[in-house]
């Protein structure tokens, strides 16, 4: 029986963590959100990179995602792209792009720049 968006997200109450099912082909991988540093669009695929540098491909798109990640710990920061906002380091204003704390670039949409400076608590 395929998992629902709703049964994605699991609260392990005696740790207060929340986790994440992902259905890859060789079953399922549970991931604490926190170690999700961001998910990048590939066309109906999703590609979900970790903090240990670990990638996963999921059949599924990435606005499955947007709908249920917590807005308080992710930012959709491009079409492509959804990212963790612990592992944001800085943010090249010149290039619209964040860096990561491991060096990655991610690119930010020129729409996002209003919501960027609210999502950041960026002094204006």
């Amino acid at each position: 029986m395929p998992l629902k968006n709703q049964n994605l997200i699991m609260e392990n109450t005696r740790h207060f963590t929340q986790q994440v099912a992902l259905p890859t082909k060789d079953g399922l991988v549970f991931l604490l959100l926190s170690n999700i540093k961001y998910l990048e669009s590939e066309s109906s695929y999703t590609k979900v990179i970790t903090s240990t540098a670990d990638a996963y491909l999921v059949n599924k798109q990435l606005k499955s995602f947007e709908s249920f990640l917590p807005a308080t710990m992710f930012f959709r920061a491009h079409k492509r792209y959804i990212v963790n906002k612990a592992y944001v380091s800085s943010f090249v204003k010149k290039d619209m792009q964040f860096i990561l704390d491991s060096g990655e670039r991610i690119p930010v949409s020129v729409r996002k720049k209003k919501t960027l400076t609210i999502e950041f608590n960026i002094m204006q």
